[in-house]
C-alpha cells in the first residue's frame, strides 16, 4: 500500500483481469449486453487479457453460491484451456471476486440496513475497499461500518447464532490517505462546507477539506477465525 510499489510488483502472479460493475444505477449503451463478459480491446499494450461485465441490481440480491452468475461468452484460448483442465466448462459460471471496490460510496448517507447485506455478501470471499472524497467524509463511512460490525447479528432476523457470528467484519486498515488518489480537486455544484463538515466548520474555507476522487481509503474483510 505504498507509492514505492512498482507495476510489476503489484501485478505479480496476475494472468488475466475480470471486472464486474454491479449496482442499481449501472447504465449501458443500447449496444452493450448486460450480464455477460465483454473482451476489452488491447489498443494500449495491456499485458493481461481484460474482460468487463455489467450487472444492474444490488450485489447481495444477485449473489448466489458465493458469487454472481454470468452466462458463458466466448473466452480466450488460455481461459478455455484452464477450464478444460479444471473440468468447469458449462453454460454459465459463478464469478467470485478477489477484491471488491466501492468508490466514493458515501455509506454514511444511507440507512445501515441498505448497505449491510451487500458488505456481508461481498466479504464472504473478498475484502472490500471503500474510498471517500476526503478523510473526513470516509471517517463517517468508517463509523457506519463499525456499527455494522458491532450489530451484525441484527442484519438478518431469524439467523442462527452460529451463523451470525460468522458475519462479523474487521478492518484490514482503517481510514487513511489513499496513495492512488486523484490529484485534481473535485468540482461541486453546491457548497462544500455544507457537505463535508456542516455546522462544525468554523466558517474559514481553510478548515474545509479539499475533496478529490478516492482521496482516502479503508478496507474491511470477514473476521478471521
Amino acid at each position: 500500500r505504498t507509492q514505492g510499489w512498482t507495476y510489476d510488483e503489484v501485478m505479480r502472479g496476475v494472468e488475466r483481469i475480470e471486472i464486474a460493475l454491479v449496482g442499481p444505477n449501472v447504465t449501458l449503451d443500447a449496444r452493450v449486453a448486460p450480464d455477460v463478459f465483454h473482451d476489452v480491446r488491447d489498443d494500449d499494450g495491456r499485458r493481461f487479457p481484460t474482460r468487463v461485465a455489467y450487472a444492474r441490481g444490488l450485489y447481495h440480491e444477485l449473489e448466489r453460491d458465493g458469487g454472481v452468475s454470468f452466462p458463458r461468452t466466448e473466452l480466450s484460448t488460455t481461459v478455455k484451456e484452464e477450464e478444460e483442465e479444471e473440468g468447469t466448462t458449462r453454460e454459465s459460471r459463478v464469478w467470485v471476486p478477489d477484491l471488491a471496490l466501492a468508490y466514493n460510496a458515501g455509506v454514511w448517507g444511507y440507512a445501515q440496513a441498505e448497505w449491510a447485506p451487500t458488505f456481508f455478501a461481498l466479504t464472504r470471499d473478498a475484502p472490500v475497499v471503500c474510498t471517500g472524497y476526503s478523510a473526513r467524509e470516509l471517517e463517517g463511512d468508517e463509523e457506519c461500518l463499525e456499527a455494522m460490525r458491532d450489530e451484525s447479528t441484527t442484519c438478518d432476523e431469524g439467523m442462527e447464532e452460529t451463523e451470525t457470528e460468522k458475519r462479523i467484519l474487521e478492518f484490514a486498515w482503517a481510514c487513511e490517505p489513499n496513495p492512488f488518489a486523484s490529484l485534481e480537486p473535485r468540482a461541486l455544484q453546491f457548497s462544500r462546507d455544507a457537505y463535508d463538515g456542516g455546522e462544525n466548520n468554523s466558517g474559514d474555507e481553510r478548515d474545509v477539506p479539499v475533496m478529490r476522487e478516492n482521496d482516502a481509503w479503508l478496507c474491511v474483510a470477514r473476521e478471521r477465525a
